[in-house]
């Protein structure tokens, strides 16, 4: 997997879950971007594990663990999300 980040993510803090093989565990999004978001949470998800990302009013989006340090969790969406519907979340 690529550790370069390619686009700049904005800083939020939206509840949410992330869902792994079918258990939703409760995060905070604390930034965002078209390719992946950073969560924290109490759960730990290892690096390359899937799972996905719901936040309320916006259907789920795939990703896989990139990397973890401490409560922090980034993510890669499987697949780019348009801008326009990270910005109005962003």
């Amino acid at each position: 997997m690529d550790k370069t980040r390619r686009v700049d993510r904005s800083a939020t803090f939206i509840p949410a879950f992330f869902r792994v093989l079918g258990v939703p565990c409760a995060v905070e999004v604390r930034d965002l971007s078209s390719t992946g978001f950073k969560i924290e949470s109490f759960d730990k998800f290892g690096e390359g594990t899937r799972g996905t990302l719901k936040i309320e009013g916006f259907e789920a989006w795939g990703a896989i663990v990139a990397w973890r340090s401490g409560d922090d969790t980034g993510c890669q969406f499987d697949r780019p999300l348009h801008p326009a519907v990270t910005d109005p979340i962003a």
